[in-house]
């Protein structure tokens, strides 16, 4: 009888805990980015951003991570490590000609980002780009993006 009880409450005790220990192994991957079209003669340097989700988009002090790298050739390659997988994600890049932490706009005869600009899918078009457009998720160990600069 209380060998049978034993059983009972180990048994009980591994069920439970099997759900802990699948929300503790979910699956990541990596994601690989590679620049191209950088435009190293201006300096400065390159600001990466990745979102998890719509929060935050497209502002770079509210990104997930940010990674910085100086422009000192004409494609770059950086990663994101640890990803959680089915999750959408979205990557800006500005290439800060200038360091000072902003992303300069010129305003005449529309407003336009004075400096490169890119972002996934490589969106282009007038104004933000959003952040559907610019969607992606991770499905697999490991993800290659190529993101095109503009300027």
């Amino acid at each position: 009888m209380i060998r049978a009880a034993c059983l009972c409450l180990c048994l009980l005790l591994v069920l439970l805990g099997q759900p802990v220990a699948a929300a503790e192994n979910t699956p990541t991957g990596t994601l690989d980015i590679q620049i191209v079209g950088l435009q190293p003669s201006a300096g400065g340097q390159l600001r990466v951003a990745l979102y998890r989700g719509e929060t935050g988009w497209p502002k770079l002090d509210k990104a997930g991570q940010l990674q910085s790298l100086a422009v000192d050739r004409e494609q770059l390659s950086l990663r994101f490590e640890d990803l959680p997988y089915a999750e959408d994600y979205a990557v800006l890049v500005h290439h800060d000609q200038n360091a000072n932490g902003k992303f300069d706009m010129r305003w005449f005869p529309y407003p336009r980002p004075k400096e490169g600009v890119g972002v996934s899918n490589n969106v282009r078009g007038f104004g933000s780009p959003a952040f559907s457009d610019a969607r992606f998720t991770l499905t697999e160990t490991r993800l290659k993006l190529t993101i095109e600069m503009r300027y």
